[in-house]
């Protein structure tokens, strides 16, 4: 993928041996590792790999059709959702009432002054889909890296959703230097 060429590029210019991926780039430094030989220890939080489908990806339709009519409200209470969240706000009140406050509110926001490096919420609900394509595109990953010997150190957080602790589970089933 073009993600992994990237950090093949930057990997290869620093030097670097030691790399680190949260949520879908986690993934994708799990799949770079299995073709950079040059990467000698990972650190993964919550890869958002569906292990025996306890991922939940119904909401991926619904933010997509948000995205396309640029609804950033509906888009952002459809991640939100299929997060799986069950304290969430969005969770207990209706769409009605928190879409338009969301679109205004992530609107709103993306007119302010940005710093060097900071994105706006409504970039970040943008990007969504390629973290979707990331998440759906590693479907097998589990098993392709099964010979993969390298240092992993695999985390998750003991409050988060049950499919973001599974996949480092199964991750630290197959890989022999996994911890």
């Amino acid at each position: 993928s073009t993600e992994s060429e990237d950090i093949q590029a930057i990997v290869n210019k620093t030097k670097a041996q030691n790399i680190f991926g949260l949520s879908a780039g986690a993934i994708i430094v799990l799949k770079t590792a299995i073709i950079e030989s040059s990467i000698k220890k990972m650190a993964l939080y919550e890869p958002p790999i569906s292990v025996n489908g306890t991922k939940s990806l119904a909401w991926i339709d619904k933010c997509e059709a948000a995205l396309s009519k640029q609804h950033f409200g509906k888009a952002f209470i459809s991640i939100v959702k299929g997060t799986d969240d069950p304290s969430s706000l969005f969770n207990m009140l209706p769409g009605f009432i928190t879409a338009p406050l969301m679109n205004f509110a992530i609107n709103y926001e993306a007119k302010k002054d940005k710093t060097d490096g900071e994105a706006s919420l409504k970039s970040l609900i943008s990007a969504m889909p390629y973290d979707i394509k990331v998440d759906l595109d590693a479907e097998n990953i589990i098993h392709e890296c099964k010979d993969l010997a390298k240092d992993a150190l695999l985390l998750s957080g003991q409050r988060s959703q049950h499919y973001l602790q599974a996949a480092p589970d199964a991750l630290a089933a197959v890989l022999p230097r996994a911890r």
